[in-house]
């Protein structure tokens, strides 16, 4: 059972043969060659699967479960060392693959602080034009009026 959504996500099946296998979310079948010959072999099997290591996910609300994910840690998934929040590997490529990628709000600030730096840069070229433009007239109005100022005179 999942903890967090309260549904049964794994599903044991007794075979005629008293075999069991393991069903899990996604329709995979695991066949354990255990035999079931007894009420006591059924509840002591019963209490050997609580024991079992349960995949958390990958903890990220977008994508909680790889679409492989059995929801029980398999011996060939089981970790080297012991960890806090146990995955199974199809969760744990998921997981660092999301987290490597750059969030949609990071590349956001980046490129409005590109437009801004660029709006900011246009701004600053009008206004060196017409600084520009001020003082090429006023250059002209001077040298017009000293030229004025000659003609007058002589």
């Amino acid at each position: 059972m999942d903890p967090s959504t309260k549904e049964t996500k794994n599903y044991i099946r007794l075979n005629e043969d008293l075999s069991v296998t393991v069903i899990f979310s996604n329709d995979e079948e695991l066949p354990l060659y255990v035999k079931i010959n007894s009420f006591k072999n059924l509840c002591e099997f019963l209490k050997s699967v609580e024991r079992w290591p349960l995949c958390i996910g990958t903890q990220i609300d977008s994508n909680k479960y790889s679409k492989l994910c059995k929801g029980v840690i398999i011996r060939g998934d089981a970790y080297q060392r012991n960890q806090r929040n146990p995955r199974c590997k199809s969760c744990r490529i998921l997981r660092k693959r999301l987290q490597s990628r750059k969030s949609t709000s990071i590349i956001l600030e980046k490129t409005t602080a590109l437009k801004r730096r660029a709006s900011n840069l246009v701004k600053q070229n009008k206004r060196l034009k017409r600084m520009v433009s001020f003082f090429l007239i006023s250059l002209k109005t001077s040298k017009l009026y000293e030229n004025c100022k000659n003609v007058s005179s002589g």
